[in-house]
């Protein structure tokens, strides 16, 4: 297949002239364009120049997403996010100029040694937050940091790390034709579980959490779902399915500094930090009070995303409990608490009955002491006593206690139901 007529103007060689700039040579491709290292033939400034790519230019909504890219861009300066410059056109091209970086994306640096000591990743985080802190000062939401997308720039002999690409960059409150159109934007290895889950009322939390797996894989070397492909990532993070925690990988790192990680890792936003410079001050100062545990994620709703549901403890009585209802009824527990006033009518309906039925009786009470003389007056019929003697003898299984003689020795009939009278 030929490739498109205007593909060689993605693959522009030296000297190639781009309104004020010239070509020096190509820095690299990524999804949507091609970066140039250009020199600015009015200023002899050198600098990258972002060009899209021409099978993007022919699709409106990843136009418009390089056009947002470009406004966002900007609208903040801070001197950690890339600059950028008035963008130009040639012809039908669109492109942004921005500041020439000399260094490596922190995923290179990944590449080679990983994890970081505790400090350098602190350090790093630091930087990104504050750059992040001032895209939601402007009501920007990134929505897609990750390693490739800072960028540890060289500059006067240190490293200056330095957040790139807005082109998922979203104004807070704003719609735009990715949210509406239902396409998932971000990396899933690195998004909240609101964005994973399409919700469109993303906030700066939503970065906060993505910073935070950011710090898990420079503390730990590996992310919370390493070795999962995409659509598994996205469900895992849908249904807070358990992943480790730092201490677990590197038991070295701080207590503190694990809790301000899960923290900003909850799954739920209202539980993390209430802004990015939170998390971030959590994890330059840590105390053992910076994570509270009644919003601790592994104390709360996300502890259950890094412990297996089998550590979790319930009272054994609780147990038995849900057990007999979930035999009786799928764990009803309406019929459960009917069982259970039902063994105990039963265990009353016993104690009736052994009452009337010959159960014994310790002492008669002292108002019973008049009977013996009113019995010799009146004998008792013999029928009746017939009668009640052979129902006064317990039956084989009553207690040894329950004994014939004394009923027979006494005239008067035994306790009988309140509506039928004594004789007289």
């Amino acid at each position: 297949m030929s490739p498109p007529a205007s593909a060689p103007d993605t693959d522009l060689t030296a000297g190639t002239l781009l309104g004020a700039f010239e070509v020096i040579s190509s820095i690299g491709r990524g999804g949507m364009g091609v970066v140039y290292r250009v020199r600015n033939r009015v200023t002899g400034d050198l600098r990258a120049l972002k060009l899209i790519l021409p099978e993007v230019a022919a699709n409106p909504e990843f136009v418009e997403r390089f056009l947002r890219e470009i406004r966002l861009a900007m609208a903040v300066e801070h001197p950690n996010l890339v600059r950028v410059f008035e963008p130009g056109m040639d012809g039908d091209r669109v492109f942004l100029p921005m500041e020439l970086l000399e260094g490596e994306t922190l995923a290179a640096r990944l590449q080679r040694e990983r994890p970081l000591k505790v400090a350098e990743a602190v350090d790093l985080v630091t930087a990104v937050g504050s750059a992040l802190s001032a895209l939601h000062a402007r009501g920007i939401v990134h929505r897609d940091v990750k390693p490739s997308n800072i960028f540890l720039a060289k500059e006067g002999g240190r490293v200056v790390p330095k957040l790139l690409d807005l082109g998922a960059g979203k104004q807070v409150g704003v719609s735009d034709g990715a949210t509406v159109t239902g396409h998932t934007i971000g990396s899933p290895h690195y998004m909240a579980p609101e964005q994973a889950s399409g919700r469109r009322d993303l906030d700066a939390r939503a970065d906060q959490y993505s910073l935070a797996v950011v710090t898990y894989e420079l503390l730990t070397g590996s992310r919370p779902y390493e070795n999962d492909e995409t659509e598994h990532v996205l469900a895992k993070l849908i249904s807070a399915a358990a992943f480790k925690r730092p201490c677990e990988i590197v038991p070295d790192i701080p207590r503190e500094i694990e809790g301000a990680v899960l923290r900003a890792m909850s799954r739920a936003r209202d539980a993390r930090f209430a802004t990015v410079m939170g998390f971030v001050s959590a994890l330059t100062h840590p105390s053992p009070g910076a994570v509270s545990p009644s919003v601790d994620p592994t104390r709360a709703l996300p502890r259950a995303s890094v412990r297996p549901a089998a550590a979790v403890e319930r009272p054994p009585g609780v147990v038995k409990v849900a057990s007999a209802g979930a035999q009786a009824n799928e764990g009803s527990r309406a019929l459960v608490w009917a069982g259970i006033v039902a063994a105990v009518l039963l265990l009353l309906a016993g104690g009736v009955h052994k009452t009337i039925h010959g159960a014994p009786d310790p002492a008669p009470p002292p108002s019973a002491a008049p009977k013996p003389a009113r019995s010799t007056t009146t004998p008792p019929r013999p029928a009746r006593s017939t009668r009640l003697a052979s129902s006064a003898h317990p039956a084989p299984s009553a207690p040894p206690s329950s004994s014939p003689a004394p009923v027979a020795s006494d005239s008067a009939a035994p306790p009988q139901p309140p509506a039928a009278p004594r004789d007289p």
